[in-house]
């Protein structure tokens, strides 16, 4: 005998105008899958990542831009809280695993730009130091 969970489900088709107007999704860049440099990121900060960045979206969208460029970011964390399902603990420490990224890539970026300037020496010790940053 067959059991429904025995008979594959079909899936009923999606038109484009379903697609384009009833789907709404954050985007992750594949960098932080693909890039050596995340790959010990997790998960849960990635996908905080991607809710904050869609925020940032919405903040340009809205022009809170100040006078250096910057961006306006406002989100409560109880937002975070609510939408990950997680609790503020939780949501100030993937805050902080994120900032210790961009300090990272920042960091690794400086060090690319002084590379270019360098004395054969200096390039050696920066090569090192760029190596063991990953």
């Amino acid at each position: 005998m067959i059991s429904d969970q025995d008979t594959p489900m079909k899936m009923e088709r999606v038109s484009r105008n379903q697609v384009e107007t009833n789907e709404r999704f954050y985007k992750i860049p594949k960098a932080l899958f693909e890039n050596e440099f995340y790959a010990d990121m997790k998960l849960e900060t990635k996908m905080a990542y991607a809710i904050l960045r869609d925020r940032f979206l919405l903040s340009i969208k809205n022009n809170w831009i100040d006078k250096n460029g910057d961006v306006y970011l406002i989100y409560k964390n109880s937002d975070l809280q609510t939408i990950l399902s997680v609790g503020e603990k939780k949501v100030i420490n993937l805050k902080k695993d994120m900032a210790a990224y961009r300090a990272r890539t920042q960091s690794v970026n400086e060090l690319k730009n002084r590379y270019k300037k360098a004395s054969p020496d200096e390039k050696v010790k920066i090569l090192d130091i760029l190596y063991n940053a990953n």
